[in-house]
């Protein structure tokens, strides 16, 4: 496992931090072709990928992600993570924190290894709904209701 293990060390180091100038590097790792898939896209193409992960950025106060670990093998990896985040529209500007998963699959290209396709697990719902302020507070009465 050679390649593999440089290649989930730089795409750890390029998530690390992920803000407007990440998203130029996004050609070191993956295809042309890419096909991105999360619960509101599926996108195809990296110049599309570029375009949309740049205007997920707009607003973002910060955003980096946190990997507690990943299971690799010669054709995909799978990372599960923690994306920490601030936006000032969600929950007044405070800290966040989501918790997801990533799948890869990978291609050996002429240029080393990218990925052909990247498709993340999250809840949508603890990621943006709610923390706004009137679909969170009804989020969380609906919440408590199911509970009892």
């Amino acid at each position: 496992m050679g390649w593999q293990v440089e290649f989930v060390s730089e795409f750890k180091r390029f998530y690390s931090q992920f803000d407007h100038q990440a998203i130029e590097g996004l050609a070191d790792f993956y295809t042309e072709n890419v096909i991105f898939i999360d619960p509101l896209h599926r996108i195809n193409g990296l110049a599309t990928v570029k375009q949309y992960f740049s205007e997920m950025c707009h607003g973002l106060q910060s955003c980096r992600f946190e990997f507690l670990g990943e299971t690799v093998d010669d054709k995909s990896i799978w990372f599960k993570w923690v994306m920490h985040y601030q936006h000032p529209k969600l929950k007044q500007g405070c800290a966040l924190q989501l918790n997801g998963a990533s799948y890869l699959l990978l291609e050996k290209t002429n240029v080393g290894v990218r990925v052909k396709q990247h498709e993340d697990f999250y809840d949508m719902g603890a990621m943006v709904y709610e923390h706004l302020p009137i679909l969170g507070f009804c989020l969380d009465r609906v919440k408590r209701q199911l509970v009892q």
